[in-house]
C-alpha cells in the first residue's frame, strides 16, 4: 500500500471539493493502492470523507491553522515552511480535483512542491486528477500551468475545453478526460439514488457567494415567489454548500430570505454545510428539481437524477453542461424574460422524462477514467 500526497481545496468547508476528495480517497482505497494519506492542509478542517471503521491514515500539516491565521506569515509558510513538512517520502502526489490550475502562484506553489517530492523519492508518480484548467487572466498564468503540468507525469481534466486547452500545450506526459469526479461518490459508497417522479415536498437552490448582486436578489426573489405560488405544496431548501469564512453561502441565502414576504419565508428550510458530503446527496435527492448557481449543486444534482436548471457564474459550469448534455434552455440568467423562466422551471417540474442528451449511467461510469494511470502503481 503506497503513501499518498493530497493537494486541492481541501479542509475549506466545501461540499463540492470535499466530495471529489472523497472519491479519489474511496477508490485508492478499494482498488488497495493506499490507504496513508498526507494532506496539505490542517487535518482538524478535513470532511469526513469515509467512514469511522475504515483502516486508513489521514494526516494533515502540524501548525497548518496556527500560521493561516496571520496575514503575510500565512503566505510565506505556505510557500516556504509548509512545503518541507509535506514532501517526505511520498509513492505517489495527487493534486485535485477541481477548478486549481488558472493562476501563476499558485502553479509556483505546484511546481516547487513536486520539485521536492521527487528530491525525496525520484520514482513518485505525480499527476492532477479530476482538474480544470483555466481560464486564464493573464498570459503569465497560462505559462505557469504549462510549467506545472509538464512536471507530472500524468493530468486528468473533467471537461473537453481543459483537455483541449492542455492538449495545445504539446505536453509529453499522459492525458485524459473524464467528468467530474464527485459523480461517482453514490457507488464508491454503496448509496443508490433511483426516482421514478416527483416527491412532491420540496424544490432546491443553491447560491454561490459573492455572485449575487442586489439585481441577481430581486430576480431570485420573484422566482422563488412565482414558483411556490404556482405550486402551493412545496418548500424551498436553500443549501449552504460552502461555510468558508468570506465564501459561504449563508450571507447570500440570509439576504435572499429577507427579501421574501413572511408567507413566502415560512416555506424555506436551511440545508447547512456538512463535514459528510453524501448528506447532501440525499437533501439534493429530496428535492424535485434544483435550481443551482453553483457547480457541484448541479453535478450532485445530475448524480441523484434530480432534474436541475443552472445559472451559471463560471466557464466550468458551462463546461459541466455539455459534458452532461444539459439542454440550452435550462441555462438561465437575469436577462431572459422572467415569465419565460418561470415557464421553463414549471415544464422541468412537471417533466416526467429525462431532459440530457447523453446517457447517465455512461457518463458516470467514465468517472473512473480519471484513475487509469494510478492503476498500475499497485503491480
Amino acid at each position: 500500500m503506497k503513501d499518498i500526497g493530497l493537494m486541492g481545496w481541501n479542509g475549506n468547508y466545501n461540499i463540492g471539493d470535499d466530495a471529489m476528495t472523497s472519491v479519489i480517497i474511496r477508490y485508492l482505497i478499494e482498488h488497495k493502492i493506499g490507504n496513508r494519506f498526507h494532506f496539505y492542509a490542517d487535518k482538524s478542517t478535513l470532511a469526513d470523507y469515509v467512514d469511522e471503521d475504515e483502516n486508513i491514515e489521514i494526516k494533515g500539516l502540524p501548525f497548518y491553522a496556527f500560521f493561516h491565521k496571520i496575514p503575510y506569515v500565512r503566505t510565506l509558510a505556505a510557500h516556504h515552511i509548509f512545503p518541507h513538512l509535506f514532501c517526505n517520502k511520498k509513492d505517489i502526489l495527487l493534486i485535485g480535483g477541481g477548478s486549481i490550475i488558472h493562476r501563476a502562484k499558485l502553479s509556483m506553489l505546484y511546481i516547487k512542491i513536486i520539485k521536492l517530492v521527487r528530491q525525496k523519492n525520484p520514482k513518485a508518480l505525480i499527476g492532477a486528477i479530476g482538474i480544470s484548467v483555466g481560464p486564464f487572466t493573464t498570459e503569465q498564468d497560462k505559462m505557469a500551468a504549462k510549467l506545472v503540468l509538464e512536471n507530472m507525469d500524468f493530468c486528468a481534466v473533467r471537461d473537453s475545453r481543459s483537455y483541449n486547452l492542455v492538449k495545445e500545450m504539446n505536453l509529453k506526459n499522459s492525458l485524459i478526460c473524464a467528468p467530474d469526479l464527485a459523480l461517482l461518490l453514490p457507488q464508491l459508497s454503496n448509496e443508490s439514488f433511483s426516482k421514478n417522479g416527483n416527491f412532491g415536498n420540496y424544490i432546491g437552490m443553491s447560491l454561490r457567494s459573492n455572485y449575487v448582486n442586489n439585481e441577481k436578489i430581486i430576480w431570485l426573489s420573484k422566482l422563488v415567489q412565482e414558483i411556490l405560488n404556482r405550486n402551493p405544496q412545496y418548500k424551498l431548501k436553500l443549501f449552504n454548500f460552502c461555510v468558508l469564512r468570506g465564501q459561504s453561502d449563508m450571507k447570500d441565502n440570509t439576504r435572499l430570505i429577507s427579501s421574501l414576504p413572511a408567507s413566502f419565508q415560512k416555506r424555506i428550510i436551511i440545508v447547512d454545510y456538512s463535514k459528510n458530503p453524501l448528506e447532501f446527496y440525499k437533501e439534493i435527492f429530496s428535492c424535485d428539481i434544483m435550481l443551482c448557481m453553483r457547480l457541484h449543486a448541479a453535478i450532485i444534482s445530475y448524480t441523484v437524477n434530480t432534474k436541475f436548471a443552472i445559472i451559471s457564474y463560471h466557464q466550468k459550469c458551462i463546461d459541466f453542461t455539455e459534458e452532461s448534455g444539459l439542454p440550452s434552455e435550462y441555462i438561465l440568467n437575469e436577462t431572459i424574460p422572467l415569465g419565460q423562466t418561470i415557464n421553463t422551471l414549471q415544464k422541468l417540474l412537471d417533466e416526467k422524462q429525462t431532459i440530457f442528451s447523453k446517457p447517465r449511467n455512461e457518463v458516470i461510469d467514465k468517472v473512473r477514467d480519471h484513475f487509469s494511470f494510478i492503476q498500475y502503481t499497485n503491480n
